[in-house]
């Protein structure tokens, strides 16, 4: 009998928020490419917090959609705030983006099923069921297990895939065998993007 087990190392909760005006992550890897650096922006919370803001760059979201496809859109234009705990993704700035230049996207909109499960409609037909954090007052998606690990392993060998052609190697501790990566975390330490998660 052949069993497949994902090991959940990986993925990074994205709290989907109409009330926030641009996209804000605060886990590095997820962004593709350099970062642009900027001086004088925060995130300014609903409790009078706020969360410095030190780049802008092009976000990677890789999630697995109801039907078991997997989907990567790209948000140009997020900014990174390393103390944030939660991406905050605007569905606006996502859906104003398209997924080719020069093409209109189809819109991102959510629909509440249930109280407790929301529904997220995008590209043609596709739909992801995701819950909603009542704590938060958001709906949270969270991105696709271990599509991180073998690209972290790559990069900390200064390797491209093709270059590779080998497989990650593993760290274990105690009896348990985790992937490449799924330990080694990279952190980095006038206008206000407002949010009312935090």
């Amino acid at each position: 009998m052949n069993t497949s087990l994902i090991f959940e190392h990986d993925s990074v909760p994205v709290g989907i928020d109409s009330c926030t005006s641009a996209t804000v992550c605060g886990a590095r890897p997820m962004f593709i490419g350099e970062l642009e650096p900027v001086l004088g922006l925060k995130l300014e919370g609903a409790t009078n917090t706020s969360i410095p803001i030190v780049g802008r760059g092009t976000l990677l979201l890789t999630f697995v959609d109801d039907a078991g496809q997997t989907h990567q859109h790209k948000v140009h234009n997020a900014y990174y705030a390393p103390r944030l705990k939660l991406t905050l993704l605007s569905p606006r700035q996502w859906s104003n983006q398209g997924p080719k230049k020069g093409r209109s996207a189809d819109p991102v909109r959510t629909t509440v099923l249930c109280g407790d499960k929301v529904k997220l409609h995008f590209e043609k037909d596709c739909i992801k069921t995701i819950d909603y954090d009542a704590q938060l007052q958001i709906p949270l998606l969270m991105t696709k297990p271990g599509y991180k690990s073998f690209s972290t392993h790559l990069c900390s060998q200064h390797l491209t895939a093709r270059e590779a052609r080998i497989r990650p190697t593993a760290l274990t501790i105690g009896n348990v065998e985790l992937p490449a990566g799924s330990v080694l975390r990279h952190q980095e330490d006038r206008e206000l993007i407002k949010s009312d998660v935090f």
